[in-house]
């Protein structure tokens, strides 16, 4: 395995673990939010600013959670391309040479349609590879949008939580806090992520 190739595995590896850690903020996320809507059922009408917010952090968890596992697919897709390229170039290599050690053969021409089937293997892996990857940053730009939108959640909340009575305010903070801390290091794991692609 040549050092592109090495490098191209290690990426995979330090992304999907990334996003893994992300995932298990999402799902902590996710109990947050059931959490959040059990409390504004219980401080009544004054909260229901607050209960629609829960639903909005709901999704946002899920969200998180579904693309992270689309983003694992995708990086596991642009880890394989390379792997297959780089055979493909290894086997290119070896085409090359042997027809630059068999030019007077009589049967040089005979490997010539492999060998230009191969090149244009290589080409469309090369190809796989790179959308593949474009992929992958797309959906981790997607999860950087969607968590924008949970800072602003998470100010909405405080707002709805200094609207309930005090004995319910104080709770409301805190999960409002707790989203505000799940989206900040899921942001950090999907940044991770990106400077890895990006380096």
């Amino acid at each position: 395995m040549n050092n592109a190739n090495h490098q191209t595995f290690v990426k995979a590896a330090i992304v999907a673990g990334e996003l893994h850690q992300a995932m298990m903020v999402a799902h902590k996320l996710t109990i947050t939010a059931a959490n959040a809507k059990v409390l504004s059922i219980k401080a009544g009408s004054a909260a229901a600013g607050f209960g629609a917010l829960t639903q909005h952090i709901d999704e946002l968890a899920h969200n998180v959670i579904d693309i992270s596992k689309s983003v694992n697919r995708a990086a596991v897709a642009s880890s394989k391309a390379s792997s297959e390229a780089e055979r493909t170039k290894i086997a290119l290599t070896q085409f090359s040479r042997a027809k630059q050690r068999a030019t007077d053969a009589p049967f040089v021409d005979s490997f010539l349609k492999a060998y230009n089937d191969t090149q244009q293997t290589l080409k469309s892996l090369q190809t796989d590879y790179q959308r593949e990857l474009k992929r992958l940053q797309g959906e981790l730009e997607q999860i950087a949008g969607d968590l924008r939108g949970a800072n602003v959640l998470a100010t909405m909340s405080r707002v709805e939580a200094t609207l309930v009575s005090h004995e319910h305010a104080s709770a409301l903070r805190d999960i409002a806090d707790n989203v505000a801390t799940a989206a900040d290091t899921i942001n950090h794991h999907i940044k991770q992520s990106q400077l890895c692609l990006a380096s």
